[in-house]
């Protein structure tokens, strides 16, 4: 179990015996993150860290500025 400073629980691993979080096997966890950690990942996209896309990155992005013109948005209105 992972505790924040409040005591409260914010990670618990049941029966889950290797932290993906640290380390070097690429954010991956079980088997697939000691295969990739030495240098033997497997052949399918599962056994490899995640990347986004090209589209998935660039509508992470459009939604960043359209969350930000909308809080502008909100500003300008109360002020005027």
């Amino acid at each position: 179990m992972l505790f924040n400073e409040a005591g409260e629980c914010t990670q618990l691993t049941v029966g889950y015996v290797m932290d993906k979080q640290i380390g070097n096997n690429g954010g991956l966890g079980g088997v697939f993150g000691i295969l990739y950690a030495i240098g033997s990942p497997l052949p399918f996209p599962e056994g490899r860290p995640w990347r986004a896309s090209f589209r998935y990155a660039f509508l992470l992005q459009a939604g960043e500025v359209f969350t930000r013109m909308q809080g502008f948005m909100k500003r300008f209105r109360s002020s005027a």
